[in-house]
């Protein structure tokens, strides 16, 4: 028995010092690499300003921004630029979407959570534990993107929480389902997901953290197909033209183009647009921004 127990505890013994090493070697890795961004304009978001705004028809300016981004990871990612970056301007997505309660699930739900988890491991602390903990968040994938992202090898590259710019040259608006997209965003079956109070909150902290930082923020809404404006819940909207309202009343900029007209040969689908829109749609930003 005592045999076993020795063999058993030297099986043991060595997998364990492997994950560790590695897991100091990546630590080691992500603190000695610190995020520089050197661009005076900061595109932040999901994949709506991701495909809406090129940031190479832009002056100094970078996107950042990433698919199924949540207000909640978007404010820890700008805490974490802002350790040793220090933009000037920030374009920060706000449409109807980013305020539907349909994004708290995005840390718990298995179609999402991989994906996010996999992405921001590198902002892991207590800190950014305490921020999570605000909303339901799936541990079980938290410490199974921590393990594979950490301690089975070294990686070089930590900086997948970094997007970019995302070209889509083509319009699929005849294979796409505007319900399908309405109802991702704003249903939960048959019943309307609402506003968000944690995405509010989170939204507030980005613009205070803006403000602390003398950063001037720009709100933007880029235009959306009628099809899809049309079909947004009607409670929701008007929430979300109040929020609007009274960001406007308090001084900020806030650029809703959600029904500026567009030809349907400018969109990708209902709520994105392709390389055409988004070359059409920068200019009109840049014009604004630039001043």
């Amino acid at each position: 028995m005592k045999i076993f127990l020795k063999r058993c505890a030297v099986f043991t013994i060595f997998p364990l010092l492997f994950f560790i090493i590695n897991f100091i070697i990546n630590l080691f890795i992500i603190l000695h690499n610190p995020l520089v961004i050197n661009e005076e304009i900061i595109i932040l978001g999901d994949s709506h300003v991701m495909t809406a705004i090129n940031p190479h028809l832009m002056h100094n300016t970078i996107n950042i921004s990433q698919a199924g981004e949540p207000y909640i990871i978007t404010y820890i990612k700008l805490k974490k630029i802002l350790e040793k970056n220090k933009p000037k301007k920030i374009i920060l997505g706000f449409g109807y979407h980013n305020i539907s309660a349909f994004n708290d699930g995005k840390l718990s739900r298995a179609d999402s959570v991989n994906e996010i988890f996999s992405r921001i491991y590198p902002l892991f602390s207590l800190e950014t534990l305490n921020i999570l903990d605000a909303i339901d968040i799936n541990h079980f994938y938290f410490f199974r993107a921590l393990f594979f992202n950490t301690m089975l090898y070294p990686h070089t590259d930590h900086m997948r929480y970094i997007g970019s710019f995302s070209k889509r040259n083509k319009s699929k608006l005849d294979k796409a389902d505007v319900e399908f997209a309405i109802n991702r965003h704003f249903y939960n079956g048959s019943i309307e997901y609402g506003v968000s109070a944690i995405q509010i909150n989170f939204l507030e902290k980005i613009l205070m953290l803006a403000n602390k930082n003398d950063i001037k923020i720009f709100l933007v809404n880029p235009p959306l197909h009628r099809l899809y404006r049309e079909n947004i819940p009607k409670k929701l909207k008007e929430s979300y033209i109040q929020i609007k309202n009274k960001y406007i009343t308090s001084g900020l900029h806030v650029l809703d183009y959600s029904e500026y007209k567009l030809d349907d040969k400018y969109f990708y689908d209902y709520d994105h647009l392709n390389s055409n829109g988004a070359e059409l749609f920068t200019q009109i930003i840049d014009n604004i921004v630039s001043k």
